[in-house]
């Protein structure tokens, strides 16, 4: 006979394990467009199959939970009673537990050491993947099909193609994204990327090697000698807020061109 309470008590220790065991990971691991620009993966797994297992587990934790306060409900009102046996909701230990909680709470939100060191260890974490090899050129390249990544890039969409097909990839179509391309043929997209760009749009490879993407707004006008206010005004004109302080990748990001084709929009 299967004891319903051992086995709700295994059940949640194990999905606790494994939210911890993915978590962890999670915490480690790049910042979204890196870990699937690059097909980031430690111990065999890929951080969405992290994401994956944390969801799914965390699921079979709540439920276990659900069902683990059903079983132990009588010890658990216990605990909200005073020593006279009566019911009592603010026992010491409950103010205890509740303003430990709110002090994990406001301190994350309102980032106040430590928590506020903890959450910047994430970033730092996450910021040590990114090189400009790892960066895409435009925010979810590996989304767009290889005619809208190489028009949006400056590439050739017919001499992409073919350049893929000399190194054995199967598949190749205009119509196909960069993801399903580098999943087809074990690949990051990445490794795509840098195939057709070797030998295309020697520019636009040059200029990013300057780190036009990591500029501010104001760095890159100087760099490339525009006027600052007239490029805040074309920014406007196509609904971008930004600021002299703002990043060239995000605003090329927002506009979903690269930080070279931007530098183009901003020319007078």
């Amino acid at each position: 006979m299967i004891s319903l309470r051992k086995f709700t008590s295994l059940s949640i220790t194990i999905s606790f394990i494994v939210m911890v065991y993915s978590g962890i990971f999670l915490f480690i691991s790049p910042k979204g467009r890196v870990a699937n620009w690059t097909n980031w993966e430690i111990l065999g797994l890929t951080k969405h199959q992290y994401i994956s297992l944390h969801i799914t587990f965390m699921v079979l934790f709540i439920v276990g939970m659900l069902l683990h306060l059903y079983l132990n409900w009588s010890p658990l009102m216990s605990y909200l009673k005073n020593k006279e046996r009566i019911f009592s909701l603010f026992t010491k230990e409950f103010v205890l537990a509740l303003g430990l909680a709110l002090v994990f709470i406001f301190g994350t939100l309102y980032q106040i050491p430590p928590f506020k060191t903890f959450v910047n260890f994430e970033d730092t974490i996450k910021a040590g993947w990114e090189k400009k090899q790892n960066e895409p050129p435009i925010a979810h390249a590996e989304l767009l099909t290889l005619k809208e990544f190489t028009a949006k890039t400056d590439l050739d969409l017919d001499k992409s193609i073919s350049l893929l097909k000399k190194q054995g990839f199967v598949g190749v179509g205009a119509e196909k994204t960069l993801a399903s391309l580098a999943e087809e043929n074990k690949v990051s997209p990445t490794h795509i990327y840098q195939i057709i760009s070797n030998t295309q749009n020697v520019n636009n490879n040059a200029a990013q090697k300057r780190g036009i993407g990591r500029m501010s707004l104001e760095e890159a006008c100087k760099t490339e000698n525009l006027n600052l206010d007239v490029s805040l005004r074309i920014l406007k004109e196509k609904g971008i807020k930004a600021d002299k302080n703002s990043q060239m990748k995000q605003i090329a990001d927002e506009l979903g061109v690269t930080p070279v084709n931007l530098l183009k929009i901003l020319a007078p």
